[in-house]
């Protein structure tokens, strides 16, 4: 079984360039993949062949996203405006999953947590 932590990323998507938000998520990800993190990247349904059809609303996309937020071990939200982040991190505070704003402050509780686990 894998020791590493399960970090949800929760990100902008729709506002402002699509492009560059994808981007940013994915240089995320390949970041906390290099830090010894399992990143959960939400920013990865933006290249689904349905996603930006009509039928596909918001609320929905939101409610398939915060069941992963609740089994990730922790959220790191990404600069910028967003109001589906900025559900996603509400919702991680009602399932006390911990919220982080830099990778840095991530590692640091990782080791945090080893550290007491092993005392």
């Amino acid at each position: 079984m894998s020791d590493r932590l399960l970090i949800y990323i929760a990100c902008p998507i729709t506002s402002g360039n699509r492009n560059w938000n994808y981007f940013r998520a994915c240089e995320t990800e390949r970041q906390l993949m290099v830090a010894g993190f399992a990143p959960c990247n939400p920013a990865h349904t933006m290249v689904l062949p349905f996603a930006w059809e009509k039928e596909y609303t918001h609320d929905m996309w939101l409610d398939c996203c915060f069941p992963l937020v609740e089994r990730c071990d922790a959220l790191l939200r990404i600069t910028g405006y967003s109001v589906g982040a900025d559900a996603e991190c509400e919702h991680a505070k009602r399932c006390n999953v911990p919220i982080f704003y830099e990778i840095a402050e991530l590692e640091e509780w990782r080791d945090n947590r080893r550290t007491s686990e092993v005392a």
